[in-house]
């Protein structure tokens, strides 16, 4: 509504009007400030409905409170966490992309290479034996 100048100020204006033009506004304008005071005093009713309302907007905003903490870390884990982990991921990738060291990372171990080849030797022999079971299988029927 503004300050009580302002709205003397508005009264004064309101009242130059002719009659016609007083019309078009609302009654509350015509009022002196002591009746528009009376009129905003509340009622029990309107107390207890102010009151709820007051409780319901406090109630909304600790919900909203409480869903951008829960938001923090996710947005802490999405914006640090995910960047950082994916800058170390390019910068081994650039470390291990040198030419000179393809020979180094691709070479076998002796160990693993007579394991590698005893397990073929191995996986050899049961493919010679299921083959041998087979043919016993069809020559016995």
């Amino acid at each position: 509504r503004g300050t009580s100048s302002e709205y003397l100020a508005r009264m004064m204006a309101i009242r130059r009007m002719p009659p016609f033009h007083r019309r078009l506004w609302p009654e509350p304008y015509f009022q002196s400030p002591k009746n528009v005071l009376a009129q905003n005093a509340l009622s029990p009713r309107d107390e207890v409905e102010t009151n709820l309302i007051r409780s319901l907007i406090a109630s909304y905003f600790a919900i909203v409170r409480q869903a951008i903490q829960d938001l923090v870390p996710r947005a802490i884990m999405h914006l640090l966490v995910n960047h950082t982990s994916q800058q170390v991921k390019n910068r081994l990738i650039n470390a291990l992309d040198e030419p000179e060291l393809f020979a180094e990372l691709l070479h076998e171990d002796d160990a693993i290479a007579n394991e590698r080849a005893r397990v073929k030797a191995l996986l050899d022999a049961y493919k010679e034996a299921f083959k041998t079971l087979a043919e016993v299988n069809l020559t016995s029927i």
